[in-house]
């Protein structure tokens, strides 16, 4: 069965941020079925950075979901992150990424069998019907959008709670 594996990232608040960010991904089936995700929030002390960059959090999302594949898994990544796409593939540059999360990254680019397309980010809904975005022409996907929102989730939620615990 083909799979193919969308990811997203982002920041709570500005970039880079002192709070923290959040990072999603989904699997899907050759028909459009959603067959898991998981997301998250990261904060800096959790990735032993003063602050989360929204490279960090669009990497993490990626080596997140590549990790839960099996080791010979073939299928297509989809990012809206060129960064994040170089570093998957072959960059060897990793500024401000922590250490352990490079390592990771390189591990499992080791033997991989997986390609990487990189889908143009926040699409117009015309842009999601026509599948590629009217100013540039790069693919959407709905997935894409599903990591995007739920990114957007979890960091209104975070903001829900500092707030709350603030008063």
């Amino acid at each position: 069965m083909n799979t193919s594996l969308y990811t997203d990232g982002g920041c709570i608040g500005r970039n880079p941020s002192p709070l923290g960010g959040t990072w999603s991904w989904c699997l899907v089936d050759e028909t459009g079925k959603l067959l898991e995700h998981e997301s998250g929030i990261v904060e800096p002390e959790n990735v032993g950075l003063p602050t989360v960059t929204n490279n960090l959090t669009e990497l993490l999302a990626a080596i997140k979901g590549l990790s839960v594949m099996p080791t010979n898994w073939s299928g297509t990544v989809y990012t809206d992150s060129l960064v994040t796409l170089r570093r998957i593939t072959k960059s060897q540059r990793f500024n401000g990424i922590p250490n352990w999360l490079r390592k990771k990254t390189l591990d499992l680019r080791k033997n991989r069998k997986w390609k990487v397309v990189l889908v143009g980010g926040h699409p117009s809904k015309t842009d999601l019907i026509r599948g590629k975005r009217k100013k540039d022409g790069m693919l959407v996907s709905r997935w894409n959008v599903f990591c995007d929102k739920e990114c957007n989730r979890l960091a209104r939620k975070f903001k829900e709670i500092l707030q709350k615990s603030s008063n």
